[in-house]
């Protein structure tokens, strides 16, 4: 399901790391995280990669349909990455793009402005399609 209002091209995907990219992150201004789950289909996919900027929420207001890596509410050892779908004074409201597979917000609730580590910059795929 895309959300309306939220090119999903709005985020470069490549086949490997751009030097900038690379720069970045081995400088610790950017970081990665492996992408599990289908959550994401058809923007991202099991298996890629994503690079996002770490942000402090007191400076940073994401913007809805910006996709951002997040805290999970449930379990804040784990990371999430989903779809701002709606920001409040509350938090943010975050829904995966594939409706159907997608644990997120109509599940757990209002995410946190504290729960959000970053914004994601760029997927990296590995994949042959």
């Amino acid at each position: 399901m895309q959300i309306v209002g939220s090119p999903q091209a709005e985020i470069p995907k490549k086949k490997g790391v751009s030097l900038c990219s690379f720069l970045l992150l081995i400088s610790g201004r950017r970081r990665y995280c492996r992408v599990e789950g289908s959550s994401m289909i058809p923007t991202i996919h099991h298996g890629d990669f994503v690079i996002y900027k770490p942000i402090k929420i007191e400076k940073h207001k994401p913007l809805e349909g910006k996709i951002v890596v997040a805290k999970n509410p449930i379990k804040s050892k784990v990371l999430v990455i989903k779809r701002i779908y709606k920001a409040s004074s509350k938090g943010f409201e975050l829904r995966g793009d594939n409706y159907w597979h997608s644990i997120d917000s109509r599940r757990y609730g209002i995410v946190k402005p504290s729960n959000l580590c970053g914004i994601v910059e760029q997927i990296v795929s590995f994949r042959n399609d």
